[in-house]
């Protein structure tokens, strides 16, 4: 759970056993913890187990213990508050986030993203926690996590410690923010404002296919024609999944007929870093990626009850 799967890492015929690792099933958070730190040769996080298990068996990670968390109690709850918004242990599957009616009233866009996975087996399997570690830059789950500010518990035998999502996965792209002696314990998401409105739209290479190669999440309120608590995630187009706070400010600066919207765009297009890949090239995720937001912003209004752009 604590690895990431690179795309670009060719197709391997060599697997190795999974007998040839040793396994733990803890029933309490502090007994995982200690084994992930006095393992000698190291010891993984099993949660799911849809990325980990394929990288073990291709050797792309190492360790001589897994230490399976889907047991403690302590990271399967959930709670949803309208006050004090939400906090979601790691374990916490995609189906179950999907089906929870507290998710789907306070945070629609996160119900409706977990449930937007095509595979069954996946959305049944693949836990919120690990969907973090995993930090795919065009994943709609996470996408939605940060437009709802959610915050990651990291526990370790020091402790707790609180990190805004962002923060996590720049760092986690940047230096492997998550050792082999800490887990994820906790997602805690804000509280949900009044007349909060929620958007996403994608493009997608093909039908069914799992993630976007260019996606858009708007989130905020309107103040008679103006919007307020902007939050603008945008997938498929950075080296990582983070907001942008120069489309947000844009969107938010301009009063009733401002031209909000141009300003927004022009911020975009200064604060993506789209790179050519074979699904798709730069300039056509920056064309659909201002595509999207224009059509964002204009349903969230709609849907808030604004006029104008």
């Amino acid at each position: 759970m604590n690895s990431v799967w690179p795309t670009d890492y060719p197709h391997c015929n060599e697997v190795r056993s999974l007998l040839s690792y040793q396994y733990m099933r803890p029933r309490q958070l502090p007994e995982a913890i200690m084994a992930l730190q006095n393992e000698e040769h190291g010891a993984l996080v099993l949660a799911g187990g849809t990325t980990l298990i394929r990288q073990l068996r291709q050797e792309r990670v190492q360790a001589s213990l897994l230490v399976d968390i889907k047991h403690i109690p302590e990271l399967r709850e959930i709670r949803i508050d309208a006050r004090s918004g939400g906090r979601i242990g790691a374990a916490k599957t995609l189906a179950e986030l999907a089906a929870y009616p507290g998710v789907q009233k306070q945070y629609p866009l996160l119900a409706e993203a977990c449930a937007a996975e095509p595979s069954w087996q996946v959305r049944n399997r693949t836990t919120l926690g690990g969907i973090i570690c995993v930090g795919c830059r065009q994943s709609v789950v996470l996408a939605a996590l940060l437009c709802y500010d959610a915050s990651v518990l990291l526990q370790d035998g020091g402790g707790e410690r609180v990190m805004l999502l962002g923060d996590f996965l720049r760092e986690h792209y940047e230096n492997a923010a998550l050792s082999k002696a800490k887990l994820i314990s906790h997602i805690t998401l804000a509280p949900r404002q009044r007349r909060f409105g929620a958007i996403f739209r994608g493009i997608y290479q093909k039908p069914g296919q799992r993630h976007p190669l260019v996606g858009v999440c708007v989130t905020g309120s309107i103040n008679g024609n103006a919007f307020q608590n902007v939050c603008v995630v945008i997938s498929g187009v950075s080296p990582y999944l983070h907001r942008f706070p120069g489309i947000e400010q844009a969107l938010m600066a301009g009063a009733a007929g401002a031209p909000t919207l141009d300003q927004a765009l022009a911020a975009l297009d200064q604060e993506i870093q789209p790179v050519d890949t074979l699904q798709a090239s730069a300039a056509y995720q920056r064309t659909m990626a201002a595509y999207l937001l224009s059509h964002c912003t204009s349903t969230l209004r709609k849907q808030l009850g604004g006029t104008g752009r």
